[in-house]
């Protein structure tokens, strides 16, 4: 198993949102993580390719908002 996890930081420059955002996401069950440390501040962890793939959605949702039907 691979113990490349991604924290809050990397994951907000991926998704382009403050880390305050993405730990929001995470708290409120829309981004999934792997781990959450201990406490309130405790820190996020979170599967690259899941991240990927949430990232992914996000412009493909954004792409069909914005297009112009024919």
């Amino acid at each position: 198993m691979s113990s490349s996890f991604l924290t809050s930081a990397d994951v907000a420059a991926i998704l382009r949102r403050t880390e305050r955002t993405v730990v929001r996401l995470a708290a409120a069950g829309e981004l999934p993580y792997i781990f959450k440390g201990n406490g309130q501040r405790g820190a996020y962890l979170f599967d690259p390719h899941v991240v990927e793939m949430y990232a992914r959605h996000r412009r493909d949702r954004r792409f069909k908002r914005n297009r112009i039907p024919a």
